[in-house]
C-alpha cells in the first residue's frame, strides 16, 4: 500500500474538525500551536470525532453501512491485510463517489454547523459581556469585542469607537484622531492597523 494513503485518508477523517474550529466563533489570531498534544488540536480531533459519527449516523440510516475494521485495515494493513477486502474494494471501485461523498458530507456537515452556531452567537449578541454563555462562546477577538461594543452590557451600547492614535515618524509623534472605520491586525492578532474617518 501507497505509504502517503493512510496519511490522506486520516486527514480526510479529521478535516471536519479543523473546519469547525476554524469558523465557528470570532477569531483574530491565524496563528495557532499546532503540535500534536495542543488544546488546538485536540477540539478540533474532538469535533472531527463527532461530526463523523453523526454522519455516520445519517448515512446509516439510508442504508449504508461504515466498516470500521475495514477503515482500520486500510489504514495500517498491508497486502496481506487486505487480501479478504476485495468485494468491498471492488464495490467502492464501482462506486467512487460513495467514498468522496462521505467525506464531502462531513466537511459540508461540520462548515454548516460552524456557520449556524456563529450566527446564532452572534444574532442573539451572546458573546456580548454579561450574557450567561459569553465565556463559553466568545472567540480570541478582543479588537472586534473592543471596537464593536460587545465589551459592554446590552443596556451601555454603543454607537462607534472613536480613537486618538500616537504614530511615530522619524520626523516626530503625530495625533491622529477619528471614528474608526475598520481596522487589521497581525497574523499573532496584535493591531497592525487603524483606519480613520
Amino acid at each position: 500500500m501507497n505509504v502517503a494513503f493512510p496519511a490522506v485518508l486520516l486527514f480526510l477523517v479529521v478535516l471536519p474538525g479543523f473546519l469547525f474550529r476554524q469558523f465557528f466563533q470570532r477569531n483574530e489570531v491565524r496563528t495557532f500551536d499546532h503540535t500534536p498534544f495542543s488544546s488546538v488540536v485536540l477540539k478540533a480531533l474532538l469535533c472531527a470525532a463527532f461530526f463523523n459519527a453523526v454522519v455516520a449516523l445519517g448515512v446509516h440510516a439510508f442504508g449504508y453501512e461504515i466498516e470500521l475494521g475495514d477503515v482500520i485495515r486500510l489504514l495500517v494493513g498491508g497486502a496481506s491485510a487486505l487480501s479478504d477486502l476485495n468485494g468491498r474494494l471492488a464495490w467502492l471501485n464501482a462506486h467512487p463517489e460513495a467514498g468522496a461523498g462521505y467525506f464531502a458530507l462531513t466537511s459540508a456537515v461540520a462548515l454548516a454547523a460552524a456557520l449556524v452556531w456563529r450566527a446564532a452567537v452572534q444574532g442573539w449578541e451572546l458573546d456580548r459581556v454579561g450574557n450567561p454563555f459569553a465565556r463559553f462562546v466568545r472567540g480570541d477577538a478582543p479588537w472586534c469585542y473592543l471596537f464593536s461594543g460587545l465589551d459592554h452590557p446590552k443596556e451601555d451600547a454603543i454607537d462607534g469607537a472613536t480613537v486618538a492614535a500616537v504614530v511615530e515618524f522619524k520626523e516626530g509623534s503625530y495625533l491622529y484622531t477619528g471614528v474608526l472605520d475598520s481596522y487589521e491586525v497581525s497574523a499573532d492578532g496584535q493591531l497592525d492597523r487603524l483606519f480613520l474617518v
